[in-house]
């Protein structure tokens, strides 16, 4: 996997060995690196991804969850008294509609559900420290983030400053947990990989790319870490201990 772009290296080399572009883009771990990253390879690679991310679909993607949404939805569940929420995320990362979207998605849950956003940014992990202490300057009770790939990069230094800060978080993957994070909901890492596999075999058997669909993960996995819970005075509800896929105690 390179860094959470969704695409693995050896599916970079084997799309420009054939020539062409695609990719899976994931709302979690996918990202305009990806696409990036092949055009870079080869002049001959077919144009039908453009910066910052993909501007047309072929086909339909395959329909997924709403992470972002969920987000709050088990901060609420996790903390019934939350009131203020920071959101971690880099405004350049995604493309201006993607970017639309996931900001009204997380501001319509949000309301839904009563909370106050407060959107603290870092494009860069030497940024980190900065956004979380405007985090806690706000008196941010909990903290969730936009999926990005260097957030995935430097799980443990965001584990880390949450755990200075004793702010429980919930984050996109569930690697995040197994390095000491609190809750993660995303896309099946895993499964994203397999994904790309199917993609090149159907290349390397002559499927055109431009009919084959951008698809959307549609596997996501609930992992908690109870260790961290316990740190942070938090019970997780046996509901949402029913729910996860993953349980680290």
């Amino acid at each position: 996997m390179d860094g959470g772009t969704g695409i693995s290296g050896a599916a970079v080399g084997v799309l420009v060995d054939v020539g062409c572009a695609t990719a899976i883009s994931g709302f979690t771990v996918g990202s305009n690196r990806a696409v990036s990253a092949l055009m870079r390879a080869s002049r001959s690679i077919r144009r039908d991804f453009r910066g910052p991310l993909i501007v047309r679909l072929r086909a339909p993607a395959i329909g997924a969850d709403q992470p972002t949404a969920r987000d709050s939805t088990l901060l609420k569940k996790l903390i019934p008294e939350v009131p203020r929420v920071a959101v971690l995320w880099n405004p350049g990362a995604f493309s201006e509609q993607t970017t639309v979207d996931m900001v009204s998605e997380a501001t319509e849950a949000a309301k839904s559900l009563g909370l106050q956003l407060q959107y603290v940014e870092a494009r860069r992990a030497e940024e980190f420290k900065r956004a979380f202490s405007d985090a806690v300057n706000w008196h941010s009770d909990a903290l969730f983030e936009f999926p990005n790939p260097t957030f995935y990069e430097n799980q443990k230094r965001l584990v880390d400053l949450a755990a200075q800060h004793r702010l429980p978080a919930i984050y996109n993957a569930r690697e995040f947990v197994e390095v000491g994070g609190l809750i993660a909901y995303g896309a099946n890492i895993l499964e994203l990989n397999r994904r790309t596999a199917i993609y090149v075999d159907k290349i390397l058997k002559g499927s055109k790319p431009s009919d084959l669909p951008v698809e959307q993960p549609t596997t996501f996995d609930l992992a908690i870490n109870l260790n961290t819970a316990k740190l942070l005075d938090l019970t997780v509800p046996p509901l949402l201990l029913a729910q996860a896929d993953h349980i680290i105690e």
